[in-house]
C-alpha cells in the first residue's frame, strides 16, 4: 500500500513543482488542482480507516442486537449472525483510490457549482441591462 501511494503521490508533487516553477498565469490552476490532488491521497487513507472502523463497529453493534434477547424473525437474526467483520488489515490501495476520486470529483464539482453561480449572476445583471 505504501508503494501504491508513493507511486500515486510522486507524479502529483513533481507536476505541482513544475507548475510554481513555471511562471505562467493559465498554468497557476493546473497547480492548484494538481496540490489539491496530492493534498486529498492522505485525507483519502484518513476518511478510508474511518469508514472501516465505522462499520466494524456497526457490525459489532448488529451481533450484539441479534444475539441480545429482543425477538426478532429468525431469518433477520440469520442474515444478521452471517455478517462478518471487517478489520483494517483488509484495508486495500483500492479503496484508498475511491475514496481518493470521490473526494476529488466533490472538489470539481464545488468548482463547478461556482462557476454556475458566477455565470447566473451575469446573466441576471446582463438580463437587467437589457431591461434598462
Amino acid at each position: 500500500m505504501l508503494w501504491g501511494a508513493v507511486t500515486l503521490l510522486f507524479p502529483a508533487v513533481v507536476m505541482s513543482l513544475l507548475f510554481i516553477t513555471a511562471g505562467v498565469p493559465d498554468i497557476r490552476r493546473c497547480c492548484i488542482h494538481s496540490c489539491v490532488a496530492a493534498a486529498l491521497v492522505p485525507l483519502a487513507v484518513l476518511v478510508a480507516i474511518g469508514i472501516s472502523i465505522a462499520l466494524d463497529q456497526c457490525i459489532l453493534y448488529l451481533h450484539e442486537a441479534a444475539r441480545s434477547a429482543i425477538p426478532q424473525p429468525p431469518p433477520l437474526r440469520h442474515a444478521l449472525l452471517q455478517l462478518k467483520p471487517d478489520s483494517l488489515m483488509t484495508l486495500s490501495f483500492l479503496d484508498v483510490q475511491i475514496v481518493a476520486i470521490f473526494l476529488f470529483v466533490s472538489y470539481g464539482l464545488q468548482i463547478l457549482l461556482y462557476h454556475l453561480v458566477d455565470i447566473v449572476r451575469y446573466l441576471k445583471i446582463s438580463r437587467r441591462r437589457l431591461v434598462m
